[in-house]
């Protein structure tokens, strides 16, 4: 903080307008008229505001933690900006946003340097707001090759890498004809997500994925055994809820990720097929939502590596042929 105003906190007289800032632990009376920046600039609260107020970068975006009805309906380019991006409704931003009367307590979203690098890409001076984490409802499904060592042993680099990308070719047609989004490669490993376009199930989209994935096996089988005289097998992992998702990383590095206890929860039960021997296992909610649809196998009550209570796991030993073509018909 500057010193150019002497900073003299207000003692909660309910006649003023009064902003509590976050994590400066300073309360200040905000003027009639007065933005939230402008209230920072003035009283010297390092307060960031890349494009100079114009509602552009989103640098100066505060969370409002109480009193919200207390400040001004947000304005069209406040609107636009956080519909672009996703602001949850708490989420302003300061150049924007003034106070109508009463009291508010906000903290900055941007508190240093490293903070702006992170919200703002600043390509030839021009500004580009990345969007921010969302919640989604979403099904995460996890594959891998089973037995991947041993099937690449001995092979030339050339042959591991050429493999992959056929195989990796074929897995994300299916992905995609589902209306699934491929995340990530990890090794001989694919993220998926389904729901990301609001299908009406995405954990059936998931489920019929998984098993059309395994029809592709007969056609790669065939090349892998002319070639390499092996055979491979799938197992896949599907958990379904909330899911934080955004892009993570800097400039080119960049890339759209998921995270949170449900893509864990989806890696675990794919890595629990090996433990108990089975090909499809998927979540309680997934079972829930796709009930219908699925012939079940075994059930298990699985102490799975990160969850401090044993999670229910379903085996999924086929689809309803009936519902499948039903689903088909929807794409």
């Amino acid at each position: 903080m500057n010193n150019q105003e002497q900073v003299k906190p207000v003692m909660g007289n309910p006649r003023k307008s009064v902003v509590r800032f976050q994590p400066d632990g300073i309360e200040l009376e905000i003027k009639r008229g007065e933005t939230i920046l402008d209230c920072a600039q003035r009283t010297g609260i390092d307060l960031y505001h890349r494009c100079k107020g114009q509602g552009l970068c989103t640098t100066c975006r505060v969370f409002v933690r109480s009193g919200l009805k207390n400040c001004t309906e947000s304005t069209e380019r406040e609107r636009y900006v956080a519909k672009t991006l996703g602001f949850p409704h708490h989420l302003r931003l300061a150049c924007q946003t003034k106070v109508t009367q009463g009291e508010i307590e906000l903290t900055r979203a941007v508190v240093d340097d490293l903070d702006e690098r992170i919200v703002v890409a600043d390509s030839d001076g021009v500004y580009h707001t990345r969007p921010l984490g969302q919640v989604r409802n979403v099904a995460v499904m996890f594959t891998d090759i089973a037995g991947y060592t041993n099937f690449i042993a001995g092979m030339p680099c050339y042959d591991i890498i050429h493999f992959m990308n056929r195989y990796f070719q074929q897995m994300g047609e299916v992905v995609h004809q589902y209306e699934g989004k491929i995340i990530d490669y990890y090794g001989d490993g694919l993220l998926c997500v389904f729901g990301l376009n609001d299908e009406v199930n995405p954990s059936l989209n998931a489920l019929c994925a998984a098993f059309d994935m395994r029809e592709r096996l007969f056609e790669i089988n065939k090349y892998a055994a002319l070639m390499f005289d092996k055979i491979i097998d799938i197992r896949t992992g599907i958990a379904y809820g909330g899911t934080v998702m955004g892009n993570v990383g800097l400039d080119n590095a960049a890339k759209y990720t998921v995270v949170g206890d449900i893509v864990n929860l989806a890696a675990r039960i794919e890595a629990y097929n090996k433990e108990v021997g089975t090909s499809v296992l998927v979540s309680h909610a997934v079972c829930e939502q796709a009930a219908e649809y699925l012939v079940g196998g075994k059930t298990f009550k699985a102490n799975l590596r990160g969850f401090e209570n044993e999670q229910d796991v379903y085996e999924v030993l086929a689809l309803k042929s009936n519902h499948v073509r039903e689903l088909q018909s929807w794409h």
